[in-house]
């Protein structure tokens, strides 16, 4: 027994290695991924998805892959209060959930609005990152000017007529963070975080081009931002386009 579940560990280790270098090796691989974890520090299952996030964000640099940190509020009441938690973020999993069928659950993976599976399973996750990222979505395409004035950060976005009637997401990231977690599950605990929503924004495509105006969280830096917009179906809610861009914070 010990014999076949060393080799049934050396195999998935192997294959986490290849997925990651045969997405290095295809450069101009046309397709994108939009990875949504769903998340809470105060869920003792979630800092391992949380490292995975951090690894899929530098491991996929070289391709069109997006990852988002949301922090639901519902682990809340359970001794520790995650600061990053929003209600939003919770209705936008429950969101998903009834579109793909699931029960709501941290730490949960969303992979272009159309796959899910658990946020920790690093095999289940590169398998579906690497099937979106095989899809052809050259006809595609979303691209926005930022600009920040007054502690506001402005949206300029400019897409293609075929996203018309699709839904335009606008995430303000934080990058990078630490966090050391006194109570509750995860107590003692000092947590990794990259690309945690801080704020997020939607609204309904019915032109192509177009503004949306987000505030800046006092509490944040320059350089320690970027932006992630995405465009969905309202339908099926799959993702459509993205787009990426760091932004400076200009007082």
């Amino acid at each position: 027994m010990k014999k076949i579940l060393l080799l049934a560990a050396c195999i998935s280790i192997i294959y986490i290695l290849f997925a990651y270098k045969y997405v290095k090796r295809q450069p101009d691989n046309p397709g994108f991924a939009v990875v949504e974890l769903f998340t809470s520090e105060g869920c003792s299952s979630c800092p391992p998805a949380d490292k995975l996030l951090g690894k899929i964000n530098e491991g996929f640099n070289n391709q069109s892959v997006y990852v988002l940190s949301f922090h639901v509020d519902y682990w809340d009441k359970f001794g520790w209060k995650d600061r990053f938690s929003k209600q939003q973020f919770t209705t936008r999993q429950k969101m998903y959930d009834s579109t793909l069928h699931t029960d709501t659950y941290t730490p949960q993976a969303v992979i272009n609005g159309q796959k899910e599976t658990v946020g920790s399973d690093e095999k289940s996750v590169l398998q579906l990152i690497n099937s979106m990222l095989q899809v052809n979505a050259k006809d595609k395409s979303l691209q926005c000017d930022l600009s920040v004035k007054k502690g506001k950060l402005l949206v300029a976005w400019q897409t293609d007529q075929t996203l018309v009637g699709d839904t335009i997401n606008v995430a303000l990231v934080q990058d990078n963070v630490s966090d050391r977690v006194t109570a509750g599950e995860n107590k003692g605990q000092e947590i990794q975080h990259v690309n945690v929503v801080r704020e997020f924004k939607s609204e309904r495509l019915r032109k192509t081009m177009g503004n949306l105006t987000i505030n800046i969280p006092d509490d944040l830096k320059t350089g320690s931002l970027h932006v992630i917009a995405y465009t969905q179906t309202r339908g099926d809610l799959r993702i459509t386009s993205a787009f990426s861009s760091k932004i400076k914070y200009l007082q």
